[in-house]
């Protein structure tokens, strides 16, 4: 008799009430990312460093293009796999980067401080 009981306490346990199905797994947006950036004044990349807390982004980059770096600061909100960042320079107007996250990769738009519709992909380094 004990046997069945924990037999029967054993499969109570094991049926914990789900429906058997499991959420797949969400891409993390934490790392870093690096890129390059094709723009009307040339070429270059974009590299950041990102961390995320229930949805809140923040970070820091650098952004070069044509030979010049800009230090970025980096804030922004992510609902998987939607990615909106800001990212600001002294002396510059804000950029904004939103885009998509996969597991290796963030592809985006550019636009702000004479950015329009820049297309960027960031590769997870």
């Amino acid at each position: 008799m004990r046997y069945l009981v924990v037999g029967l306490m054993l499969l109570a346990a094991g049926c914990g009430g789900g429906d058997g199905t499991t959420e797949p797994n969400e891409p993390e947006v934490e790392g870093r990312w690096n890129g390059p950036i094709n723009t009307n004044v040339g070429s270059g990349s974009l590299a950041l460093t990102l961390t995320e807390t229930d949805g809140t982004v923040t970070g820091n980059g650098t952004l070069s293009v044509t030979g010049d770096a800009l230090a970025l600061t980096v804030t922004g909100t992510y609902a998987p796999p939607n990615l909106s960042l800001e990212m600001t320079s002294a002396g510059f107007e804000a950029m904004n980067l939103s885009g998509e996250v996969s597991e290796e990769e963030i592809d985006g738009t550019l636009n702000g401080s004479g950015f329009v519709n820049i297309a960027v992909t960031l590769t997870r380094q």
